[in-house]
């Protein structure tokens, strides 16, 4: 017999069955379709590959059900190089990023969610944490592959799902309370069918806008289109995740619904291009009024002044006496234009959740 590729990767594949040995090395080929060690269970990614089928085929070999082992759980690790001096010194970063874009994985937190965040939550899709949080990041991803339990616990095997994808916001906000989730009226803010929040935080008018009064507008705007029914705008949620981000998502919503919901508010709290329409808000500190600070109606709501005026209306409830202007008309609309594209201007990031 020629001894070639066909026969050694079957006794490779019986050594690491057999548990002869734990560890083969082998080129992308191997993992390539067809092969078949349901044994496997890590797999250590060093290749360039980032196309989705590529990607979803090599880490398949590792996913598949051992029968001789009902409580298999896999890891599948990538291994990425960061350069932060040099030029391209993120190149393979944000292929890491390519390859998790469309994989759907348990968050910290077991919601199912697409892109570098159900890695970590430090791992933004557009460009890696800064090199002093390296080494703690990978002893933390190590920490949490030897918990197998844990692991179980937030894939919920068992537990009903919708099958569907939604969008989310994730939001760089101060920290509040520990990690967990929250609706609406749990939170430090005002219950959601009051004409007017009167008390966050003892004061009538917050310096910075509280996100759940940002996300609050939108949704009653949309409620008031008849363009977001009740019950989804219920589910509204905020999900406190490590290192002050948090996650706003509708759950029970449809997902043509819940695009437009999270675009809207990130354009009002993550600043946005020079809007049609912007509104005030007033606030104070210490008991000092301070400058009036301007926001962009979301581009969504802005289409038409029918529209600009529902989202104005529920803008008011939320944050008190408001001016709705047209900014495209006159010079003091293109100053207030440009001074509500750079309000906000809180981190936001885009993410797709599975339920």
């Amino acid at each position: 017999r020629q001894w070639g590729s066909r026969w050694w990767t079957a006794w490779a594949t019986r050594l690491l069955s057999a548990g002869d040995t734990r560890l083969v090395v082998g080129t992308r080929g191997l993992l390539g379709e067809g092969w078949d060690c349901p044994e496997l269970n890590v797999l250590v990614d060093m290749t360039s590959v980032a196309a989705d089928v590529s990607v979803r085929q090599m880490r398949g070999r590792s996913l598949r059900l051992d029968p001789r082992d009902p409580g298999k759980l896999a890891n599948n690790w990538d291994v990425v190089c960061v350069a932060p001096g040099l030029g391209r010194g993120h190149a393979d970063y944000l292929r890491f990023v390519r390859r998790h874009a469309h994989l759907h994985a348990p968050c910290e937190d077991g919601t199912i969610e697409t892109g570098p965040s159900h890695v970590h939550p430090e791992l933004s899709p557009y460009g890696p944490p800064h090199e002093e949080r390296f080494t703690a990041i990978n002893v933390e991803q190590r920490d949490r592959a030897q918990d197998l339990d844990a692991a179980r616990d937030r894939w919920q095997v068992g537990v009903a799902y919708r099958g569907v994808d939604l969008d989310a916001l994730v939001v760089r906000d101060p920290p509040r309370r520990e990690a967990g989730s929250v609706a609406l009226d749990e939170v430090d803010a005002p219950l959601r069918f009051w004409p007017l929040p009167l008390i966050l935080r003892g004061r009538l008018h917050p310096e910075e806008l509280p996100l759940e009064w940002a996300a609050g507008a939108v949704c009653d705007a949309y409620i008031a289109l008849n363009e977001l029914g009740p019950q989804e705008a219920r589910s509204l949620q905020f999900t406190v995740r490590p290192e002050g981000w948090v996650r706003v998502s509708l759950p029970d919503a449809e997902p043509a619904t819940s695009a437009l919901v999270c675009a809207a508010l990130d354009e009002v709290v993550g600043g946005a291009s020079l809007p049609r329409y912007v509104v005030s808000r007033g606030a104070s500190a210490g008991g000092v009024r301070l400058a009036t600070a301007w926001y962009p109606v979301p581009a969504d709501l802005a289409r038409r002044r029918d529209r600009a005026e529902a989202f104005h209306a529920t803008w008011r409830r939320w944050c008190g006496p408001s001016e709705l202007v047209y900014a495209h008309a006159g010079e003091r609309g293109t100053q207030l234009a440009a001074l509500a594209a750079a309000t906000g201007g809180l981190e936001t990031q885009r993410r797709r959740i599975w339920r």
